[in-house]
C-alpha cells in the first residue's frame, strides 16, 4: 500500500516520463476513503460490530415468550363386508372412512431466570460497545497510516523535483562553462 501511495502521490507532482504512462492521481481524501474501504482491520472491525449487534438482538429475544404450534390431519378408509339391516332390510355397505384433524399450540415464558437474561443483555451490549470502539481504532489507524504514507510520498516527490531542478541547473552551468571554453 505504501508503494501504491508513493506512486500515486508522485504522479501528482512529477510529470510522467512518457505520454503513454499516465497514472491516476489521488487526493488525500480519496486515499483515506479507499483505505477505509479496503483495510482488512477496518473490514474485520465492521463485521464484529454487525455480529455483536446480532448478539444484542438475540439477547433481547430471550425476553419474549416462546410460542410453538402443531397441526396434524389424517384420514382412514376400511373396506368391510356388506350387511343387511334387520329392521329395514336395507343392505348397508361395510366400508367406512374417517377423518381427524388435530391442532395445538403452546406458549412459554420464563418468569424468573436468576437475572441471567439481564446479565446476558448487558454483556452483549458491552461486547457491541467494545466492537464499536475497535472499529473507531481501526479506522483511525488506517487513516493515520494512509496520511503518513501519502505525506511521505509527497515528500519523496518533492525530493525528486528538487533533484531534477538541480540536474537542470547543473546542465545549464555545464552549457555556460562549455560556451566560455569555446570563446
Amino acid at each position: 500500500m505504501r508503494r501504491l501511495l508513493l506512486v500515486l502521490a508522485s504522479s501528482v507532482l512529477v510529470p510522467a516520463a512518457s505520454a503513454g504512462a499516465q497514472q491516476r492521481a489521488l487526493t488525500l481524501a480519496e486515499a483515506l476513503t479507499l483505505a477505509q474501504q479496503a483495510s482488512p482491520d477496518v473490514v474485520l472491525a465492521r463485521g464484529n460490530v454487525r455480529s455483536t449487534g446480532a448478539g444484542v438482538r438475540a439477547a433481547w429475544g430471550t425476553f419474549l415468550p416462546t410460542v410453538s404450534t402443531n397441526a396434524s390431519y389424517g384420514s382412514s378408509f376400511s373396506d368391510g363386508p356388506s350387511r343387511t339391516d334387520p329392521i329395514t332390510g336395507e343392505i348397508i355397505n361395510g366400508s367406512s372412512s374417517s377423518r381427524a384433524l388435530s391442532v395445538g399450540g403452546q406458549a412459554q415464558v420464563d418468569l424468573f431466570t436468576g437475572f441471567s437474561r439481564g446479565a446476558n443483555l448487558s454483556a452483549n451490549r458491552a461486547n457491541r460497545t467494545e466492537a464499536e470502539a475497535a472499529l473507531v481504532v481501526a479506522q483511525s489507524q488506517a487513516s493515520l497510516n494512509t496520511t503518513n504514507q501519502f505525506l511521505l510520498a509527497l515528500q519523496e516527490a518533492d525530493l525528486v523535483r528538487v533533484r531534477n531542478d538541480a540536474i537542470r541547473r547543473s546542465r545549464e552551468k555545464l552549457a555556460i562553462a562549455n560556451a566560455k571554453l569555446l570563446t
